[in-house]
This record gives structure tokens, sequence and C-alpha cells, in this order.
């Protein structure tokens, strides 16, 4: 009798860096794999953006290619340390647009099994640096050996205008509510679902125009 035991998926390694320039905006993702697969990204913005706004759009970017590549447990390095202490709930997004952005990311990193992301300085992030930096100078037709798209508008407008749809409530109905931050699950450091409930609806009220 020979015994057989499921191999846990292995840590796929992303690096990421967002940059942003007089000359436009851009972003770096190093993803390594298992098998010694490695990825280079370099995202072009079509859109202005803060250097806060750049770091998780390469965030965000490098979810989708590690997800798209079939990662269940990724560990990330980030030079940002503000977006890095959001994540991991020791400091609160107080900024409107920021705060979208941790909501978009929060969800996205719950559909991996494991995630952890850490601050790394930028002299370790070098490579992830150049990229993003080589994405926002980008001159029509240069040639470039690594993977390279154009992101035409925030990563937040399918989440927060498309997908986002009115719905009505009645009492007995059970609802979930967002939380206003991330929870931290201390077992194995995995960001918990930013979802709270469920919840009954007890009461339904109508709103009147007065106008």
């Amino acid at each position: 009798l020979t015994l057989t035991t499921a191999e846990e998926p292995q840590v796929w390694t992303l690096h990421v860096d967002g940059s942003s320039n007089s000359k436009g905006g851009g972003a770096g993702n190093i993803l390594e794999g298992p098998n010694q697969v490695a990825l280079e990204q370099s995202l072009k913005f079509g859109f202005k953006v803060t250097n806060n706004q750049a770091e998780y759009e390469a965030l965000l970017a490098g979810l989708r290619l590690a997800r798209d590549l079939g990662a269940r447990r990724v560990s990330c390095n980030s030079d940002s340390k503000l977006m890095v202490e959001q994540l991991s709930g020791t400091y609160q997004a107080k900024d409107t647009l920021l705060q979208r952005y941790f909501h978009t990311a929060s969800h996205q990193i719950s559909s991996f099994d494991k995630f952890t992301i850490k601050h790394v300085p930028r002299e370790q992030n070098t490579r992830a640096d150049l990229l993003s930096k080589l994405a926002s100078t980008k001159r029509p037709g240069q040639h470039q050996t690594i993977i390279q798209e154009t992101l035409h508008s925030p990563s937040l407008d399918d989440k927060y205008n498309t997908r986002v749809k009115p719905r009505s409530f009645r009492a007995g109905d059970l609802v979930w509510r967002l939380l206003g931050e991330a929870r931290k699950d201390t077992s194995d450091g995995k960001l918990a679902p930013t979802w709270g409930g469920p919840f009954r609806v007890i009461e339904d009220l109508e709103m009147e125009h007065t106008d």
C-alpha cells in the first residue's frame, strides 16, 4: 500500500513598483513562479496618476497576471510603505481614491489561497523600478523584450461603475456589509474577507424626493 499526499501549491513571488512623472506613469512587475519561470511586465498608463495610485495599479496588474497564470499562493514585495501598511491593516487609508483602491485590491487578494505582502527598500526592488520607468518613458515603436501593455483607464472603473447596480431590499432579506478596514488572520498572515454578516433586514424605508 502506497500513500500519497497532495502537494501544496507552490508560492509565486511578485515584485511590484509604480512610477509617476511629468512624462506619464507606468508600472513594473516581476512574477517568479515554479520551475524557474519568471515573467516581466511593463505597463503604461494612458491617464494621469499619483505615485500612490501608480503603486496600487502596479499591484492590481500583478495580481491579475498571477491569477491568469494559475497562482494560488503569492508572496508580494513592494517598496511602497504606505500601500503595504494599508493592506497589512496597520494603517487605514484616509484618501477617498486610495480607499477605493484598497477595497479593490483586498477583493482581488481574497481570491488567492494565501497572500502576503512586505515592504522592501527601493534598492532591493531595482528591476521592477526600472520596468515602471521604461513604461512611463517608452516611445511609440521602441523595441522592448518584456511584456508591455497600456492601461487606458483606472482599474477602479469596472468595479465601481459597471459592476455596481442598484439593489432593493425587503424586510427579512439577508445582506452582507462591507467593513471599513482590512482584517488580518493571525494564524497564517492572510488578509481576511472585508465583508461582515449576514445581517437580516428588519425594516425597509422608502426615500421621498422633496423637489
